[in-house]
């Protein structure tokens, strides 16, 4: 005993003495001196125990496990002899050897006569490592299995094998038979050895390797492996060869191949039964001891490893060469649960959302860790459709391309992508594959097609199960006022939502993703804060303001910033404004903008402030127009082509829309007709002064950061007043009876009074939340003299109609012809006129008859022009007895033209009440004739 563990064990390490019984549990032992292990054997033998040793040294005494392992100083084999055995004799088995060993080079080996069979030593001159040991010994066992030796596999390349000791009792036969030492043989250099069986090949892993990347690490983790799917597919002989026989022979099996059959069960989803199922009838099973062994597998073995096992027990397998283990024949994609389907994703903004993924639509299913699958006609298999989460969220109405589809792409790197492909779409391959692709859907064409398939069958099955929606064609308010929609995002009271853009939206909603951060956005905007930037601080606060407007019941209203010199702050303020939400410049109206262009961006923007840079070249016309169309909140309504029905008209808003200009816009509204009060009081008109408070460099350096951080200010003030509506509404109105009283506004002024309430009021909430540092109270004492001022500078028009007539005679005092109607009672002749008109001959003034007749025709078009209603002006000046009626008049009556036949004239009294002083307007009739003559 001692000789043989003396020329086969390393000097090093424990040893390892195994003691097996029918009757009871095995034993283990380990020891670290010889003595120890004779004591040990002796033990084990007087209770009738088989006795084995370990082939290596192990580095601790807590486990024989191969990683334990520290030296090996020997080669071995097991050589069965017997009944029903390779060799029948132990004579058969050395003459076998013998061969195996001149063919090969082989020296002469140690022998052991196990009881019945062989065990084979081939001592080595030093010990040599587990990892230097491992290849050569597998190298041994194929060469055994191609020269058609049959040594036990499951030995000879196992370096935790054990084998029986010398000097022991085989208690398996009756009477026990003896294990003795047949010879013994001289230790051989490792390297001579190993030169001796050929070239060795590289070690084949013992279990599968993982060495995919992330996207199969993904895929993978939708498998599951289930035994019973094996054992099925064994029956019909569809299944793994090796582990057929395996589980057949499992009560005679030795350790490495029931470990190695545990490999496969173990790993599988119905593990708890199976890894029983192939154990019970091993002599060494029990439920505790199968379970401890199978925590210790690393992996389900590979073919290779069960062919190292068994050589040529693949060689009929109908799958060899196809699949690495035989797990991959119980493979299923696992279904998500419904608790799988509630993720927490990353958006693509960043921020982590919960998403409820719905359930995909039969015969297609999402995969436990995602992905797309189909359940093929075999049920037994699924089809992978697409790798990531990819589905149908809702049917959408689109009122311009129709139904549209709202979808969803869950992505590992670039988190949740949400996007809409309009219906028509998915009846074309090529074009869906474009707009799939265009949102980062990526195939082949067998793959897009499937995907194809499946998007469509979604589609068919939203459709048997719910309504399409409507989407949002603007920003703003929804019409229940709980939720605010800015670009694509749906803010409501408890969360944000995707809001899928429309045809309307869609050109804009990208430049409302915010970018940057909200700390250096605010270090821009706090320079407002500066004293003298008021008037700028007061355009910005228009950001804050406009959403409020629609809970004031005002439609619209213009803000105008004026300057004639460039470089003061007005454009920089409107791009301020435009940052609370978005990009500051890509949604601003700029001068080349015609003005169906500026009432679709007003429709879309609904609650949201726009700025329009420079107005300044727009007509007195097109001002008025602007004006009226800003506070009536719609577009203008259009005929359908070739139908006789109106356009839908989407162009609705309730905002403020902020202007810059070199001149005054109220100047231009003055100039176009006596009494534009109506525009007027609908546009706030102030100067901007120049101011050197920020120095161009300054300037430069700053207001440049707005481009790459905006957006983040606007939703969190607007997410505070979804979830606080009512109360922010009661502090606007509260805040708004306070500034009508102190500047005494009336309901003339109710456009002015909104707008100041609603821009104080948001930079009030906007301070409060910590979005800005601006001395709003400063702003707010600024406002308060400037409305004053206009409150003073645009008095309300005169009551008196008598006004308009004296304005068209002040028009047309060149056109006037001042002569008395009587006659001169010396001569009977008539009178010579006191001033004669150049040009047209329009209005008459007798002087003596105190009667002014005015050209009906002239003055109609003039009132027309000016947008006066001349029958309020006639019934006005009836009731007072100054309009005494239209006659046939001959205007020039008196004159060398007097023969000019008579016109319809209206005649006006000038004698009557406060109706004009018609001395003023002769004296400047006649004025106008003296420089006429002078020239």
């Amino acid at each position: 005993m001692t000789e043989l563990l003396s020329a086969v064990l390393s000097p090093q390490g424990w040893y390892c003495v195994v003691g097996l019984k029918k009757t009871g549990l095995p034993k283990q032992i380990f020891v670290r001196e010889l003595e120890e292990v004779e004591k040990e054997v002796a033990d084990l033998l007087a209770k009738d125990y088989d006795v084995y040793f370990g082939c290596a040294k192990y580095e601790t005494n807590k486990t024989r496990s191969t990683d334990n392992v520290l030296a090996i100083k020997a080669f071995w084999l097991d050589i069965d002899c017997g009944e029903n055995k390779p060799y029948a004799t132990q004579a058969d088995g050395v003459a076998a050897l013998q061969s195996f060993c001149k063919t090969l080079g082989l020296p002469k080996p140690t022998l052991v006569n196990s009881g019945r069979g062989l065990h084979v030593y081939w001592p080595l001159t030093t010990e040599v490592t587990r990892q230097e040991w491992t290849p050569v010994a597998k190298r041994l066992k194929t060469l055994c299995h191609e020269h058609k030796l049959e040594a036990d596999p499951s030995r000879t390349s196992d370096a935790a094998s054990i084998l029986r000791m010398p000097d022991t009792l085989n208690f398996k036969g009756d009477p026990p038979l003896d294990v003795t030492v047949i010879c013994h043989s001289k230790p051989v250099d490792f390297d001579t050895f190993k030169a001796c069986l050929g070239a060795i090949p590289d070690d084949a892993p013992a279990h599968i390797p993982s060495q995919a990347n992330e996207l199969t690490r993904a895929l993978m983790g939708n498998k599951q492996h289930r035994f019973s799917v094996i054992v099925a597919k064994n029956a019909k002989g569809t299944g793994c060869l090796q582990l057929a026989k395996l589980i057949g022979e499992q009560d005679t099996v030795d350790e490495p191949k029931w470990r190695a059959t545990l490999s496969i069960p173990a790993f599988c989803v119905d593990s708890a039964t199976a890894i029983h199922a192939v154990s019970e009838k091993h002599p060494s099973y029990t439920a505790e001891a199968t379970e401890e062994k199978v925590q210790k597998i690393k992996g389900p073995y590979t073919c290779a490893k069960f062919e190292e096992l068994i050589p040529g027990g693949c060689d009929h397998c109908p799958h060899k060469g196809k699949i690495t283990s035989p797990i991959v024949l119980g493979a299923e994609i696992a279904e998500a649960t419904d608790n799988d389907n509630t993720v927490e994703y990353i958006t693509e903004t960043a921020k982590p959302a919960i998403y409820k993924i719905p359930e995909y639509p039969f015969p297609y299913f999402r995969g436990k860790n995602g992905g797309v699958y189909v359940k093929a006609k075999d049920e037994d298999d699924a089809v992978l459709v697409y790798e990531h989460d990819l589905y149908v969220v809702k049917r959408l109405k689109d009122p311009q391309r129709g139904e549209v589809i709202w979808m969803r792409l869950h992505t590992p790197r670039d988190g949740v992508k949400e996007f809409a492909l309009p219906a028509v779409d998915l009846l074309t391959a090529d074009r869906l594959r474009e707009k799939l692709a265009w949102f980062g859907v990526i195939g082949m064409k067998k793959q897009m097609d499937a995907i194809m398939g499946y998007i469509v069958r979604s589609v068919k099955e939203l459709q048997c199960r719910e309504g399409a929606e409507i989407m949002r064609s603007q920003f703003g308010w929804t019409i229940d006022n709980k939720a605010f929609v800015i670009g694509d995002t749906e803010i409501g009271v408890t969360s944000d939502g995707y809001s899928p853009p429309s045809s309307y939206t869609e050109e804009l909603s990208d430049w409302f993703i915010p970018m940057g951060s909200l700390e250096e956005w605010k270090s821009v905007i706090n320079v407002y804060d500066r004293p003298g930037f008021e008037p700028m601080a007061f355009g910005f606060f228009t950001a804050f303001g406009a959403p409020l407007m629609k809970h004031l019941f005002l439609k619209g209203a213009i803000i105008n910033m004026i300057n004639n010199e460039s470089g003061t702050g007005k454009t920089t303020a409107i791009k301020a404004m435009h940052s609370v939400y978005g990009h500051p410049e890509e949604v601003m109206l700029i001068q080349r903008d015609t003005m169906n262009v500026r009432l679709h961006r007003l429709g879309v923007m609904n609650n949201l402030g726009l700025g329009c840079d420079e107005i300044t070249k727009m007509s007195a016309d097109d001002v008025s127009d602007f004006a009226y169309a800003v506070s009536q909140g719609r577009g203008r309504g259009r005929m359908k082509s070739h139908e006789n029905a109106e356009r839908l008209n989407k162009a609705k808003w309730q905002t403020i829309l902020l202007c810059s200009s070199n001149a005054s816009i109220v100047d231009k509204l003055k100039t176009l007709k006596s009494t534009p009060d109506g525009e007027l009081m609908r546009v706030i008109e102030y100067e901007v002064p120049e101011t050197k408070l920020l120095s161009k460099q300054e300037a430069d350096e700053i207001f440049p950061k707005l481009y790459s951080n905006y957006g983040h200010a606007g939703r969190i003030y607007i997410r505070d007043l979804v979830e606080n509506l009512e109360e922010r509404i009661r502090e606007v109105k509260e805040l708004q009876v306070i500034i009508d009283k102190k500047i005494s506004f009336t309901n003339r002024e109710r456009y002015w009074s909104g707008v100041a309430a609603c821009n104080i009021a948001g930079a009030l909430f906007a301070r409060r939340l910590g979005l800005i540092d601006i001395d709003v109270g400063r702003v707010f004492k600024w406002m308060l003299n400037e409305f004053s001022q206009m409150r003073q500078d645009i008095k309300p028009p005169a009551s008196s109609h008598s006004s308009v007539v004296g304005e068209f005679w002040n028009e047309h005092r060149r056109n006037t012809l001042v002569i008395n109607d009587e006659v001169d009672k010396r001569t009977g002749v008539e009178m010579l006129p006191i001033a004669e008109p150049f040009g047209e001959l329009i209005i008459r003034m007798e002087p003596d008859t105190q009667k002014l007749f005015i050209g009906a025709k002239k003055f109609r078009k003039w009132c027309s022009e000016h947008q006066i209603t001349l029958k309020d002006i006639l019934n006005s000046l009836t009731a007072q007895g100054v309009y005494v009626g239209m006659v046939k008049k001959r205007m020039a009556k008196g004159t060398k033209i007097g023969g000019v036949p008579a016109v319809d004239a209206l005649v006006f009294d000038c004698s009557k009440g406060d109706f004009l002083d018609p001395d003023v307007y002769i004296n400047a009739v006649q004025a106008d004739d003296t420089q006429e003559d002078a020239s």
